[in-house]
């Protein structure tokens, strides 16, 4: 895809992670995922996007600290979204995470890839990702 910028392409590959995550039932890592890939479209501008994430994390955890705002882009301003996000910065480093993408390709296949070049076609593919999570 053309035109992504950097936390575009983040996050696409943090949600292609977290479906991998998902299906092998490791449901701890998938909301880790989660929370970088809202954090990732907030930086993008796509904030609507960041709050389907923080709705998937509270589907499963709905006591998470990401709950305690309305909105994702709220909690990262706060001292304790903050370090939450620094601290899941730390454990998953963008660097492995592409890594584990260019690894998985096997149970990656399965996901929708990149095909479209304009706008709607990155929010479309996003969305596709996002439906595929539960």
């Amino acid at each position: 895809m053309q035109n992504m910028d950097r936390h575009e392409e983040a996050l696409l590959n943090y949600l292609q992670l977290a479906i991998v995550s998902e299906q092998k039932r490791q449901y701890s890592g998938r909301d880790k995922l989660l929370l970088l890939a809202g954090q990732a479209a907030c930086q993008a501008g796509l904030l609507e996007i960041a709050d389907r994430c923080r709705d998937l994390v509270l589907n499963r955890n709905p006591h998470h600290l990401v709950g305690k705002q309305d909105h994702f882009h709220e909690m990262l301003t706060t001292e304790e979204g903050m370090s939450l996000m620094r601290q899941l910065e730390r454990q998953i480093p963008l660097e492995r995470v592409e890594l584990l993408v260019s690894g998985s390709w096997d149970q990656i296949a399965e996901i929708p890839q990149a095909p479209a070049e304009e706008v709607e076609g990155f929010q479309n593919l996003v969305l596709q990702y996002l439906n595929k999570l539960s």
